[in-house]
């Protein structure tokens, strides 16, 4: 792969990834005040508790999603079709059955229990209904996590994007209309239910277009497949598991030792940090399935180039945004939902932005594990810090509400970073004084200035609205852009930047794309 398709690559997938992640926050931005308006915080509560089914269930998976794609681009990379077909073909299968069990599970199972978990009569008579249409939908969810896998582990991530951009916007339009014709939550659900179907049918036609020869049949599952699936997806079903029960136990355990209303609070403030790490998923996700194909082909020093190089790069854009949730979070709740939101649970939006910067230190580690396929640190200690952080989490609660789950997960944040930098270079061949003076140095200056000017803003007595949260935006990029143009990008990388600039604003003749070479 040469240095300049490599960055074109790269830059496709995250461009897309990105215009994904924009437009389905602009459609949550609109719709989240709009259902709590519409149905009320207790019903929001609910919702957000019976959705977190597809938590629970996804811990089912085994892992296989990831599993797939790293295995699809490892064989994308030799180019060996007839066994990238063999995984696929094992994987549809494997997620089919899953839905089936869930949606099993839903209908005869938990209407039996969900009276632990819902007490009011008139939300039990929404609930029961409400989880088995869940059910149904849980099989078109399973079908479609199966060839996203797939999709993204063919690098297929502008085609994905375009899909999920036309679903958000449908599901905007048609929840404004089903939300005002009075069809309440059960609404919601048919709803869900159509989308997720569209969007299965859609990614299984999209990987039999983009790649020659693919095909899926239970006839091409083999014992190797199994176990390359198997093993691979274990590692990931660990190190997964104990951060899903937590993200998907947290709500519940708000809900029991508190009340539903508080789990609508709790569950606004991770919706908006998620909202933000989604963001910085979105920048991150297209590598590791880019070091799974390197690998496959031998090439550690681009690895190893690739790593440094975009860890630099993604520092530079992710940080204002953890910034920016820690100083205007609250401000945004305000105006988002109600100043009663912004007051109990602005202080959660602040501390989850800490853990976000704390997990943002080394944003391409978990990529280059899963790519390279050396799990074992990484699985152990994803787990045990996970595990520990719904532990302390939960003892928490009763003490400091709310606030309680979220310090937990800074403090397990804080303990999982040291632990991966420590190990960096044995896991990854990149000693840790290399990445910081490389990286974190460089982005000191820029960070530091764009957090006084927003920690200034955010003092000066003013009626919160969006035009003081964009003036305060604007105001400390002004100061950002030029540190981190000067401070953070080298000579070479400041010259590739400025002849794109002008190529892609026609400041001059059209000319061959300037290459730009994996360098540090």
């Amino acid at each position: 792969m040469t240095p300049t398709s490599l960055h074109s690559l790269i830059g496709r997938n995250t461009i897309w990834n990105l215009l994904r992640f924009l437009v389905n926050f602009g459609v949550v931005f609109i719709l989240t005040p709009m259902i709590i308006r519409v149905v009320g915080d207790s019903q929001y509560g609910l919702w957000a508790i019976v959705l977190s089914v597809f938590g629970y269930a996804g811990i089912l998976d085994m892992g296989v999603q990831q599993a797939t794609m790293k295995l699809v681009a490892h064989y994308k990379g030799r180019e060996d079709t007839d066994r990238l077909n063999s995984i696929a073909s094992t994987a549809v299968v494997f997620f089919v059955l899953l839905g089936i069990g869930t949606f099993l599970c839903c209908w005869f199972v938990l209407p039996h229990f969900i009276h632990y978990i819902v007490s009011k009569p008139e939300e039990m008579n929404v609930a029961i209904p409400l989880l088995r249409l869940i059910g149904v939908n849980a099989i078109f969810v399973f079908c479609s996590n199966v060839f996203i896998g797939i999709t993204l582990g063919l690098q297929q991530y502008h085609l994905r994007g375009k899909l999920d951009i036309c679903i958000g916007l449908t599901r905007l339009a048609a929840t404004w209309v089903l939300l005002k014709a009075g069809f309440g939550l059960l609404g919601l659900a048919w709803l869900k239910l159509g989308l997720d179907a569209s969007v299965a049918l859609a990614l299984a036609l999209t990987c039999h277009a983009v790649h020659s020869g693919f095909r899926v049949s239970p006839m091409l599952i083999g014992r190797e497949s199994i176990h390359e699936i198997s093993r691979f997806g274990f590692g990931i079903f660990t190190a997964s598991t104990a951060t899903r029960l937590n993200e998907t136990a947290m709500p519940l355990a708000v809900s029991m030792l508190l009340t539903t209303t508080w789990t609508a609070y709790f569950t606004v403030a991770k919706r908006l940090s998620a909202y933000a790490q989604e963001l910085i998923y979105a920048l991150s996700s297209s590598f590791m399935p880019l070091f799974s194909e390197l690998a496959a082909r031998g090439e550690k020093d681009a690895i190893k180039e690739v790593y440094l190089q975009y860890s630099r790069y993604l520092l530079l854009v992710t940080g204002p945004i953890y910034i920016m949730l820690l100083f205007l979070g609250p401000m945004f709740l305000k105006l988002w939902i109600d100043p009663t939101y912004a007051a109990l649970a602005g202080p959660v939006v602040m501390i989850l932005a800490l853990q976000m910067a704390v997990n943002g230190v080394q944003p391409l580690f978990g990529r280059i594990i899963l790519g390279s396929g050396s799990l074992a640190f990484f699985v152990r200690t994803n787990t045990c810090t996970s595990i520990a952080a719904l532990v302390l989490g939960v003892a928490l609660i009763p003490i400091l509400g709310i606030v309680g789950p979220a310090l937990a997960g800074l403090v397990s944040a804080i303990c999982q970073q040291g632990l991966y930098l420590y190990r960096l270079e044995s896991q990854v061949d990149i000693p840790p004084r290399k990445l910081i003076t490389s990286c974190h140095f460089r982005v000191i200056i820029p960070w530091g200035s764009f957090a006084a000017v927003l920690w200034w803003l955010s003092q000066v007595p003013s009626v919160p609205s969006y035009t003081t949260l964009l003036a305060a935006t604007a105001g400390a990029f002004a100061l950002y852009a030029p540190l981190a143009w000067a401070l953070t990008l080298n000579r070479h990388e400041r010259t590739f930047a400025s002849q794109l600039i002008r190529r892609r604003l026609r400041l001059k003749p059209a000319a061959p794309e300037p290459a730009m070479e994996v360098r540090r």
